[in-house]
């Protein structure tokens, strides 16, 4: 399927933003998950605080949304089942810092 990750990032980057990361995927397309990877917050987050840290003489604009698992089932499963090294761009060398 070209329904990856870095595709998915392209169509977010066609409707006009410079830079994409920390993007879930599934949120544009449910089939995306393959069930190795949940709502990752640390990840987000981490990939956010990195873009504050880029260094940039031009203002930028930021659109940070975070997303959570829904339901009392499904954040249960996201704590416990998931690890926040397993992102929709694939797994992290480390653990995201936040």
């Amino acid at each position: 399927s070209k329904y990856t990750y870095e595709y998915v990032k392209s169509l977010v980057k066609e409707c006009g933003f410079d830079h994409v990361s920390g993007l879930y995927a599934e949120n544009l397309r449910h089939d995306f998950n393959d069930g190795s990877f949940s709502h990752n917050m640390e990840w987000i987050t981490h990939e956010a605080i990195q873009e504050m840290k880029r260094d940039s003489d031009e203002p930028w604009f930021m659109y940070y949304n975070p997303t959570v698992p829904h339901g009392a089932e499904s954040v249960s499963r996201a704590l416990t089942e998931f690890s926040c090294m397993a992102t929709p761009s694939g797994m992290l060398d480390s653990k995201p810092s936040v």
